[in-house]
């Protein structure tokens, strides 16, 4: 999800696409579909398709009419609708798009579905040592003892100290990394980093190779060049790291080396994608190698995301036991000492 534009939610592209697909493929014309939508379809589209509808109905093609708003639909949507108005084959590419956006939509639901219990840890543990801080801190006080250090930090002060600057970390690399997503430059480095990092690394790319294979089973299938598609599929990925290397890529398709060879260049790619890449390009069947490969990518990236949500919640507990053992000890030194001092 973007912080900045105005980009259509995945929820209305994927209704959108639906109701085309079964109004064309009932025989509706384009404009009558539009129409429709614009009086039935998701708020956000309403005005959209009825604009549509008036530039079809007009004689305008679609991919003239849809020109003004190709900033609010994902590219592969734009470009693939196009493509399918040229072929004659509408109802199939809205048919596939349909695939496509609904898969994003429930990778997405459950990306944060299994990142919601160890982010709610996290915020409660973050919660927690506040409060223990604070009543340490306020018992010393009227005890008139000397307060237990959690952290180096004792009392109310220390409390929301600690508040401060946990919550103020977290929502400060949120929002920087939000307000720089459209930086491809910065956000290559960042995520090039992110993509070397073990098993963090490995779930990414898997879920970024998802993308591109459907993307690129999608591209590739409908007749468009090689360079289009792979522009297309690219940038489907989501990744800054695979975005970036998208000239290098048309450089050496252009400079006659076949599709894998400039894969191969690019340095990016795994050795078993390519394989996979070869043999699908070599037998003329790259498009279903692409679907098979996207697939299993999904599965593996499921199978990681798992495990790392797993880790991620095992180790905020062991931060907070480890303050809690940490202070148990403190405890039991004072306590000790207090023993010591009266058989003395």
């Amino acid at each position: 999800m973007k912080l900045f534009g105005n980009t259509i939610s995945l929820g209305a592209i994927i209704s959108l696409c639906r109701a085309l697909r079964h109004g064309l493929a009932a025989g509706l014309d384009f404009p009558r579909v539009m129409e429709m939508q614009a009086s039935k379809g998701a708020l956000e589209l309403r005005a959209i398709c009825s604009d549509l509808a008036v530039q079809l109905r007009s004689g305008e093609s679609f991919k003239d009419a849809l020109q003004p708003y190709k900033d609010r639909f994902p590219p592969l949507f734009s470009e693939l609708a196009v493509v399918g108005e040229e072929t004659g084959n509408l109802p199939e590419m809205f048919g596939e798009l349909e695939k496509y956006f609904t898969l994003r939509q429930t990778q997405g639901r459950e990306f944060r579905s299994m990142i919601f219990m160890p982010v709610f840890q996290l915020f409660m543990a973050i919660f927690v040592i506040s409060a223990l801080i604070f009543i340490l801190g306020f018992i010393a006080s009227t005890s008139g003892g000397k307060p237990i250090a959690v952290l180096g930090l004792t009392g109310t002060g220390g409390a929301v100290t600690f508040l401060v600057l946990s919550l103020g970390s977290l929502f400060t690399i949120y929002f920087f990394f939000k307000a720089t997503q459209k930086s491809y430059g910065f956000r290559g480095k960042v995520e090039a980093f992110l993509l070397r990092v073990p098993k963090l690394g490995a779930c990414i790319r898997s879920f970024v190779m998802q993308r591109f294979c459907t993307a690129l089973y999608l591209t590739t299938g409908s007749g468009m060049s090689v360079i289009k598609a792979m522009d297309l599929s690219l940038r489907a990925s989501g990744n800054a790291v695979f975005i970036n290397a998208f000239p290098g890529i048309r450089y050496s398709i252009k400079a006659g080396y076949d599709l894998q060879e400039s894969l191969t260049m690019s340095r990016i790619f795994e050795p078993r994608f390519l394989e996979v890449l070869e043999v699908g390009e070599t037998s003329g069947r790259l498009s279903e190698s692409m679907k098979q490969q996207a697939a299993q990518y999904a599965e593996e990236g499921e199978f990681q995301l798992k495990a790392l949500t797993k880790m991620g919640g095992f180790a905020v507990w062991a931060l907070v036991a480890i303050i809690m053992i940490f202070m148990i000890m403190n405890l039991a030194g004072i306590y000790l000492g207090a023993l010591n001092s009266v058989g003395g």
